[in-house]
Order: C-alpha cells, then sequence, then structure tokens
C-alpha cells in the first residue's frame, strides 16, 4: 500500500503498528471478497506498507479489491504485485527483440524463457543496452522469488537456444517528488508549501483539477507533472546518477 496520500500521519508512528494492522483486518473482513484473508504482519518502510497474508492467493485477493482499502484508508492506494527482477547478460537481440525495434520484445519470449530455464511465470522483459549490438542486457521480472534466486545461483541461462549469464539486478534511484507542490527532494508528508496541481500548476490539488491546460510546476513548460521528459525530472536523474558514483555504486551495465 501507499499511504504518501493518507491525511493522518500519526497512524504511521511505530508504536501504532499494532493498531494499524487490526484495522487493516477489520477492514478486509467486512468486504466479501476478502473476509477470509488473514493478515500475518506487516512491513513499514516510510509511506508504503507491505502486507503479509497467509499465501498467494490471499495477496491477490488484497490486490483484485479496492473495497477493503477504501474502508482502511480512503486516501491509499494498492500497489502491484511484487515482482523479482534478474539482469542477464550476453543475450543474443535477435532472440529477444522484434526485427528492426531497439525496445519491443518479441511476441512468445516470456513463455520461451521460462519453458527453457524451468521458471514459473515471467511478468516482464525490458532490454537494457542501447545501439544495435548483436549481444546485450536484459531484466528478465519473475513471479516467484525461488526462481530469480535458482537463475542468479546457476549462472546460466538460455536465451534462444544460446547460453547467457545470470547477474543482480540493480535498481536505479528514482526522483521522489512531493504530490502536494510537485517539486522534487522532498515527500507529501514534510511537505510545508501551497498546494500546487500536477496537472496545469494551478493553486489547487491535482484531484479536483478541471482545467484543459497543462503545465508543469516544476520546470513550467508545457506538460504535466508526471511526463518523464520533463527537465526537472531529468536534472534530479541526473543528481541520484552522480550521487551513486560518488558513494562507488555503479548503475547496472548497459
Amino acid at each position: 500500500m501507499d499511504l504518501q496520500r493518507v491525511k493522518d500521519k500519526s497512524v504511521l508512528k511505530p508504536k501504532n503498528l499494532p493498531e494499524l494492522q487490526a484495522k487493516i483486518q477489520e477492514a478486509i473482513r467486512q468486504h466479501e471478497s476478502t473476509q477470509k484473508v488473514i493478515v500475518k504482519g506487516i512491513q513499514l518502510r516510510g509511506e508504503r506498507l507491505k502486507i503479509i497474508a497467509r499465501n498467494t492467493q490471499e495477496v491477490r485477493a488484497l490486490q483484485n479489491s479496492e473495497e477493503w482499502i477504501s474502508s482502511a484508508f480512503a486516501e491509499a492506494r494498492i500497489l502491484g504485485e511484487e515482482w523479482y527482477p534478474v539482469k542477464i547478460d550476453d543475450a543474443c537481440r535477435y532472440a529477444v527483440l522484434e526485427e528492426g525495434s531497439e525496445l519491443r520484445i518479441k511476441q512468445g519470449f516470456l513463455e520461451e524463457f521460462a519453458r527453457h530455464n524451468e521458471t514459473g511465470p515471467v511478468k516482464k522483459v525490458i532490454w537494457l543496452s542501447k545501439g544495435n549490438k548483436a549481444t546485450g542486457s536484459m531484466g528478465v521480472f519473475l513471479e516467484r522469488k525461488e526462481d530469480a534466486e535458482r537463475l542468479l545461483g546457476k549462472r546460466l541461462v538460455y536465451v534462444g537456444g544460446q547460453v547467457a549469464f545470470s547477474d543482480k539486478f540493480e535498481r536505479l534511484a528514482r526522483p521522489m517528488r512531493c504530490f502536494n507542490c510537485q517539486q522534487y527532494g522532498h515527500s507529501q508528508a514534510m511537505c510545508k508549501n501551497d498546494s500546487t496541481c500536477g496537472r496545469c500548476a494551478g493553486g489547487h490539488s491535482t484531484d479536483s483539477c478541471i482545467s484543459p491546460d497543462r503545465r508543469c510546476a516544476a520546470c513550467k513548460e508545457p506538460h504535466a507533472a508526471t511526463d518523464r521528459g520533463c527537465p526537472a525530472w531529468r536534472k534530479e536523474m541526473e543528481r541520484l546518477k552522480q550521487e551513486r558514483q560518488k558513494q562507488g555504486t555503479s548503475p547496472p551495465r548497459r
């Protein structure tokens, strides 16, 4: 769960976690689609809350129903299911990508990879390398943690009938943008600025915006604050990369 927009931040204090778990369990029991789900525990990481259920079926029941979350926290939202990424190096480009494309994965490749490497479902594949070299790196996102751990342990994987090599997938940090003022570098919970719309940069909340205009509050250009082409977003990404390099942590080889 993403609790960034929850107004009552007192629920996020460590001393209140037992009451928070009880509140979530009560909300779950109120709805037919989730009433049999049992919360085994919770993990609070900043403004993100992970709910631990008894099995995968119960987790999916929570993800597929938004009724219970409205009962618990009207402002919260459900995050997607957790996938387990592995980076694959020296993969044959022609075996992964559609001919003439730099990013589009071949139809049926996910199922083919799962079958050749005897894994559970592959949820997503992204090509990481730039240019038109014959081999490159890709990210494979698996449904099951044990499959990711097994591929990392054996090191050799099969891509298009040839051997490639598994490695740890290191996620790059993403810029933190405040949902209240739309500026970078802090969260909504820490914001002391006035509300600014993420669509038109007006002095109102994004949810209440009815303006057809688009204006970024961070860079003043004619696009929404969520646009990944935003100069302010790119500038913040570059700053984060430089911080990683200073700390001696390099991004994945591409």
